[in-house]
């Protein structure tokens, strides 16, 4: 079967966090000019995939079903199947910063072929893009708040970008990063065990309230798991907390944008 798209969002913001509902009108008249497939087929713009609103693109009720939590199944055909399309109105109409996500279902029945994909486009060129694989939130938990602020998370199917990740610091340098990732148990049944969740580097899972055990699971990965050869002793690191990955949206889509945690990945990067 051919896969079905649900795009989270599409926002556009200045340089400064703020949103900008002028650059989301200019490209949104650029795409009716140059994309057919975004025109729909009636000349009135009713069936048009998306709609403009405030300071991005949402899709059409019209032509898109609602599913889970803010997420679309288009119908449309014609609707590319990422987010690159975006990147050409972008540059041609210099809009400062441009974020788009795009949720993807390619099974009627399995959450394995689920996946997720975030691009950000800062004064026409693509700055970068976060992808998960695999996107299935029942198995790994995504990261919510509640009215106290307080960190918890969710074991229910719910489609979010936020998953929950350890903060690890290095209390030599201050250099802070996230890495592992907390995933439900599975049951003898293959149905999600309501337990509480474990942080997972690998195969190695521990539970995240034993900080030692964590910072453990982190340097074995390090070594073993990332092949990193330089020496990296257990006493400078520390688990801080849990918190949630860090989505392009909440970096360059806030007013100041945030500051970004690092990615385990470029620690690797750094130690080679």
């Amino acid at each position: 079967m051919s896969a079905v798209y649900g795009y989270f969002r599409i926002a556009f913001f200045t340089n400064d966090g703020s949103a900008d509902a002028d650059a989301a009108k200019r490209a949104y008249d650029w795409c009716k000019v140059n994309y057919d497939w975004f025109k729909g087929e009636k000349e009135d713009g009713s069936d048009a995939p998306f709609l403009l609103e405030e300071n991005g693109f949402v899709p059409n009720d019209a032509v898109a079903s609602e599913v889970d939590d803010g997420a679309f199944d288009l119908k449309s055909v014609s609707v590319p199947s990422d987010v690159d399309w975006l990147g050409e109105p972008c540059k041609q109409t210099k809009a400062a910063r441009l974020v788009a996500s795009l949720y993807e279902d390619g099974s009627d029945f399995s959450y394995d072929s689920n996946s997720y994909v975030e691009k950000v486009w800062i004064d026409g060129k693509l700055k970068g893009w976060n992808s998960l694989d695999q996107f299935d939130t029942s198995r790994s938990p995504c990261f919510q708040q509640d009215s106290s602020l307080l960190l918890y998370y969710d074991n229910e199917y719910s489609l979010s970008y936020n998953q929950v990740r350890a903060v690890f610091k290095n209390t030599k340098t201050g250099e802070e990063f996230l890495a592992g990732q907390l995933e439900s148990d599975y049951d003898e049944y293959g149905c999600v065990d309501d337990s509480e969740p474990m942080l997972c580097f690998l195969d190695t899972r521990v539970s995240p309230d034993d900080k030692e055990a964590c910072v453990k699971a982190l340097i074995e990965y390090l070594k073993e798991g990332a092949g990193v050869s330089a020496p990296i002793s257990e006493s400078d690191w520390t688990f801080v907390r849990l918190d949630s990955q860090r989505s392009f949206f909440d970096i360059y889509g806030t007013n100041p944008p945030l500051k970004d945690y690092r990615w385990v990945e470029e620690f690797y990067d750094d130690e080679e």
